[in-house]
């Protein structure tokens, strides 16, 4: 009986619905320290890709790549360390860009020869925007975070209510040609 429901989709898709679940709420109530942490784990990735590279180039294994396998691997290094040392500042540069994007919309519309008032009202909204964007991009990193937190919630409780939907097994079938076909099998819950 133990083994039976360890592997059983159905208590699969409720140890995975509940991971998601989890995740989501992690995002939704602790956006900032979550962006955080994710720059660390990117940075933890990083500084062990640099010295992998590195290792690789100094015994010679990187051959292919010659000077290059040192050069990433330095650059990763560096990534690695800007991540670690300052997280905020660089969560805080993509929406600084979005925003720019933003305001230079608003600024062309406005300027543009179009004379709707509605044209003008959202080219106004979107200066604000782009403006308050630039402004706090921190807290529309926080903001974006939360909402995926959000929708992982409730994907997480629509994939653990969803017992209808069958889950598939991929079975490769091998040919005499170079492609190989799979076959797809509905698993009973």
């Amino acid at each position: 009986m133990k083994n039976k429901l360890k592997n059983s989709p159905f208590a699969v898709r409720l140890l995975l619905g509940f991971v998601v679940i989890a995740v989501g709420l992690v995002l939704i109530f602790l956006p900032g320290a979550s962006l955080v942490v994710a720059c660390y784990v990117l940075g933890a990735i990083a500084a062990a890709r640099g010295i992998v590279k590195i290792v690789l180039y100094r015994k010679g294994a990187d051959a292919g790549e010659g000077s290059t396998g040192l050069i990433s691997g330095i650059a990763y290094l560096t990534v690695a360390v800007v991540l670690f040392l300052h997280p905020k500042f660089l969560l805080s540069l993509f929406p600084v860009l979005i925003g720019l994007g933003i305001l230079v919309y608003g600024i062309a519309a406005i300027i543009s020869q179009g004379s709707g008032l509605l044209k003008k009202l959202l080219a106004a909204v979107a200066i604000i925007l782009g403006a308050s964007v630039i402004i706090a991009p921190f807290k529309l990193a926080e903001a974006v975070t939360a909402i995926t937190g959000l929708a992982l919630v409730i994907f997480g409780i629509i994939f653990i209510s969803a017992k209808g939907l069958p889950l598939r097994t991929v079975t490769p079938k091998s040919t005499d040609d170079q492609y190989t076909e799979v076959e797809f099998t509905d698993v009973d819950d």
